[in-house]
């Protein structure tokens, strides 16, 4: 990447912040060539202790489901909430067909269904893609090698970087939305719980 405000962490805090229109941190603890058990193990000195939500980003360097499990059980352990990021089919181009949710373009899928972890899969955005690969006339081999994937053919670009917090900006404000409606709705049942009280014991009085 070749600078801090294209990485995802910076643009989540830069939109959620507008958003919500309040101070948003991001600590980003990601450290290059590490995997799962690393981030379990030294979970409390990568700095998002007290976090309220933590993103955990996975690609190349975690295979092992019982590790990324453990690292899922930490964050959880310290009261966090937690989405997990899957850049796991990053190095190719993606088929053009349909995004299907299934076990072969989702790693760990049966273990975060199973946890009840929520998900972005980078290859879902393939849709996403080859609208923007028939909008520039190129196919989408072509549009992911210039814009999605990095030279060394490993990694994500910076647009690929955007593209992907978009999406977790998105699914972080609907749920805080949906969260929010919940709440309203939570209050005026209570609202309306009191008010029925007040009413029965007020003609209750009466008839006394």
């Amino acid at each position: 990447v070749r600078g801090r405000n294209f990485t995802w962490p910076h643009k989540a805090a830069q939109w959620l912040s507008t958003i919500w229109d309040q101070r948003v941190d991001v600590n980003n603890a990601a450290k290059p060539a590490t995997g799962a058990a690393f981030g379990a193990h030294c979970y409390d000195t990568l700095g998002p202790g007290g976090a309220d939500l933590v993103v955990v980003e996975y690609s190349h360097n975690t295979f092992a489901t019982e590790k990324m499990e453990v690292l899922l059980q930490t964050v959880r352990a310290h009261g966090a909430a937690l989405i997990v990021l899957d850049y796991s089919r990053c190095c190719n181009p993606p088929p053009r067909q349909p995004f299907v949710v299934q076990e072969r373009s989702v790693r760990f899928l049966t273990m975060l269904r199973r946890r009840g972890v929520p998900v972005l899969a980078f290859e879902a955005l393939r849709d996403w893609w080859a609208a923007e690969a028939d909008a520039s006339g190129e196919t989408l081999e072509s549009y992911f090698g210039r814009k999605v994937r990095a030279k060394d053919r490993r990694h994500v670009a910076d647009d690929g970087h955007a593209m992907m917090a978009e999406m977790a900006v998105r699914l972080l404000h609907t749920t805080w939305s949906t969260m929010q409606q919940e709440r309203q709705e939570r209050q005026a049942q209570r609202e309306m719980a009191v008010r029925l009280l007040h009413t029965t014991w007020s003609t209750m009085q009466q008839e006394r």
